[in-house]
């Protein structure tokens, strides 16, 4: 069973201003509240990030994810015991229904140099396309690249070096 998960006030960004014309309001919730809020998509399939991945967007006191919300907190860092708590929380019947998820947490093992959000985002996109099976490599594409006409898959054109501007195929 999942541990007490602590207690945070935070400011919750809305993706678009209020009616009233506000862009935050202040919130109060649990650890998963707020990872929900800062950033649900590492957490909404698997593999989930390391601790030390969790902490940099912690350390950071903010997220801002534009359309997509955020949110600004007091910058902090958690150990892992209270990481393990969160982790037994995604497999509750609640944590699942808070950030959509549908199988068994399973933590990701990237390399120790993979450290940030932002080296996370890169490297577990590129674990992705190794997967043949993933979308990223069965869905077809094509681009025009040096004014030639290719085929490619969607993973393919994300990790090309030539700027391309795919479009799908039906």
């Amino acid at each position: 069973m999942a541990g007490e998960l602590r207690s945070i006030a935070y400011r919750y960004m809305f993706p678009v201003a209020d009616d009233d014309g506000s862009t935050s309001a202040p919130r109060r919730g649990d650890l998963s509240d707020l990872l929900r809020d800062a950033d649900s998509y590492l957490f909404m399939g698997n593999p989930v990030p390391p601790l030390r991945v969790v902490n940099d967007l912690l350390s950071r006191g903010i997220s801002d994810l534009g359309m997509g919300g955020g949110a600004e907190w007091d910058p902090f860092g958690i150990e892992e015991p209270e990481y393990a708590s969160f982790l037994d929380f995604l497999d509750t019947p609640e944590g699942k229904k808070k950030f959509n998820r549908q199988e068994k947490v399973r933590l990701a093992t990237p390399p120790t140099k993979v450290n940030t959000i932002e080296t996370y985002s890169v490297w577990s996109t590129r674990e992705l396309m190794a997967d043949p099976n993933h979308h990223f490599n069965t869905q077809k594409v094509w681009a025009v690249i040096n004014g030639k006409k290719v085929t490619m898959t969607l993973g393919q054109s994300i990790l090309s070096d030539h700027k391309v501007h795919w479009h799908w195929i039906r």
